[in-house]
């Protein structure tokens, strides 16, 4: 199961090749949340992630399901990546700031879906009694992928996956 990267040096895009989707459990806080992927930026959802980020940026891909959300709430979004970039720092009207001001360079274009699955039920398909995610984290096949994929399958007819 081979990625192949490539790097458009013009416009800092990746092109990805990847045989299935892999899935993200991204956790965070409402506040996050609302600033990323509630937001249009030139006419696109997107998800940044700050330079202490860039390791995990590089693992997605194009077609990757992440699953938006958090204990408190439910997990309420799920996005399938179109593409990632790195941003130009020197866009002025960027949003996706830190509190410093440091720009959020890493980012995704995503197809935003609304969803509703609630901590107990995400437990449940990962085969746990009552933990929770604190940090982003894949979901592979011996952490019951198969049930996660099954359920947005069956449960969200609409999400093209």
């Amino acid at each position: 199961m081979g990625v192949v990267f490539s790097c458009l040096k013009s416009n800092n895009e990746m092109k990805i090749t990847e045989e299935f989707p892999r899935l993200y459990i991204c956790p965070g806080n409402q506040k996050n949340i609302t600033l990323t992927i509630h937001n249009d930026y030139n006419g696109e959802r997107i998800w940044a992630k700050n330079a202490r980020s860039r390791k995990s940026w590089l693992d997605i891909n194009r077609n990757d399901i992440m699953i938006f959300g958090n204990k408190e709430y439910g997990y309420n979004h799920i996005g399938i990546v179109k593409r990632k970039r790195i941003i130009d720092e020197n866009e002025d009207n960027w949003p996706f700031r830190s509190p410093s001001g440091t720009p959020w360079i890493y980012t995704f274009s995503m197809d935003i879906y609304n969803v509703d699955i609630s901590h107990q039920k995400m437990c449940e398909l990962r085969g746990w009694d009552d933990k929770h995610w604190q940090t982003q984290t894949e979901i592979t096949k011996d952490k019951n992928y198969d049930r996660f994929i099954n359920h947005i399958k069956t449960t969200y007819t609409d999400i093209p996956i």
